[in-house]
């Protein structure tokens, strides 16, 4: 049985091509991509958590990822049922803009250090490091905290 609109709590989405919006080069991981997809939503200063879950009051939950090993970057929202529509109107458009190049200087800064930080953080954890050697053999190529930075 399919639940009914009305029965549900929470409604969870998921955007699985949200790489192609951003750029033609969702064939393969690029450190851009990942900037982009970070800016968009990766922290609590991006463009979805602020716009569709501070200012427009849409989703409990919002933000964004990147696979590395498909280069593909994925958004996800928990709303009200009655805010799908709303909110992903508002997602998509926020997509549009990062594309466009339409952000702050600040919004920048505040990611760029906010990339740094979570790859610093990497660097001293074991599992992380063990993770990057197996993608790395697993993958073909190496991913170099120097290159991302």
């Amino acid at each position: 049985m399919v639940p009914s609109w009305a029965e549900m709590v929470e409604a969870k989405f998921i955007i699985s091509s949200i790489s192609s919006l951003l750029t033609s080069l969702y064939h393969s991981f690029s450190f851009s991509l990942a900037f982009a997809a970070a800016l968009l939503g990766g922290f609590s200063h991006s463009r979805l958590f602020r716009t569709v879950r501070e200012e427009k009051s849409l989703a409990y939950s919002v933000g964004c990822f990147t696979d590395r090993a498909t280069g593909w970057v994925f958004g996800d929202a928990g709303v009200e049922p009655a805010n799908v529509r709303q909110a992903l109107e508002v997602i998509l458009n926020q997509i549009r803009e990062v594309r466009l190049g339409r952000f702050t200087a600040d919004e920048f800064a505040k990611t760029r250090a906010g990339l740094h930080q979570g790859l610093r953080r990497l660097a001293d954890l074991r599992a992380a490091q063990i993770d990057g050697h197996y993608e790395e053999g697993l993958l073909g190529r190496t991913f170099t905290r120097r290159a991302a930075l």
